[in-house]
């Protein structure tokens, strides 16, 4: 998973474009939060996630809005994380099964569990 972490109170630079671009083209899950959305007047909200939104290419619903001070969006933030990585081990253990991949560390997790059970 990628989370790409931009300012509620900036445009979207060049930069941040390029590491979407690049994290899309690996095809990497990604998420866009936009940090610090406490600092915004009730006002600027929608115009702040629209310019966001536009200047970055995004679907609707995106870019996740977090607030470190309010606590705004940051379960919302929790869950994409942990979904990703449920998903991910769900997609190791398979491919295992499969012989697709001999599992590196998650094999060797698997087989301590395995024992100490």
């Amino acid at each position: 998973l990628g989370v790409l972490l931009v300012d509620s109170r900036r445009t979207p630079s060049a930069d941040d474009r390029a590491v979407l671009a690049a994290l899309f083209d690996m095809g990497v899950p990604l998420v866009v939060v936009a940090t610090k959305s406490d600092k915004l007047k009730g006002s600027e909200v929608e115009s702040a996630m629209r310019t966001i939104r536009e200047g970055l290419g995004l679907p609707d619903g995106q870019p996740l809005r977090v607030s470190g001070v309010t606590g705004e969006g940051v379960k919302d933030l929790w869950r994409i994380i942990l979904d990703a990585c449920e998903t991910r081990v769900e997609e190791l253990k398979r491919a295992m099964e499969e012989g697709k991949d001999n599992g590196g560390v998650m094999r060797m997790a698997l087989e301590e569990e395995s024992e100490e059970g």
